[in-house]
């Protein structure tokens, strides 16, 4: 009887450590509804720019990077930030960017977003 009792045990202890696992939503097919800036957006160096997404149902979290001018060609990392909430506001210096957005949880995460935007120099 104290083996059955020993496995039921480990069984149950297994269960209650692996619950994220059981219960965790798979992300992996959904996507960031983007709402603001929109793609080719431009703005002068003065704005401060609000990044804006819609929350993913079973994200944890939210990774944004900004890069210059793009990820194909990075020379500047401008940001790379996981986030908790659905905005970010970031003033840029003069340049062309590319920023991109994905939701993640502890098993998965979804595709990123990729969007261009450019700052100029108001004159």
């Amino acid at each position: 009887m104290k083996p059955v009792l020993a496995i039921v045990s480990i069984i149950i202890v297994a269960i209650i450590f692996s619950c994220d696992d059981i219960f965790l939503r798979d992300i992996r097919e959904d996507l960031v509804t983007v709402l603001s800036p929109s793609e080719d957006f431009t703005t002068d160096e003065s704005a401060e720019i609000l990044f804006w997404w819609n929350a993913v149902d079973g994200a944890d979290g939210y990774n944004l990077q900004i890069a210059s001018p793009d990820f194909e060609n990075i020379t500047s990392l401008k940001l790379d930030v996981d986030l908790d909430t659905f905005k970010y506001t970031i003033s840029l210096p003069e340049g062309s960017y590319q920023w991109r957005i994905l939701a993640f949880n502890t098993s998965y995460s979804t595709e990123y977003i990729t969007r261009n935007i450019k700052v100029i120099t108001e004159e």
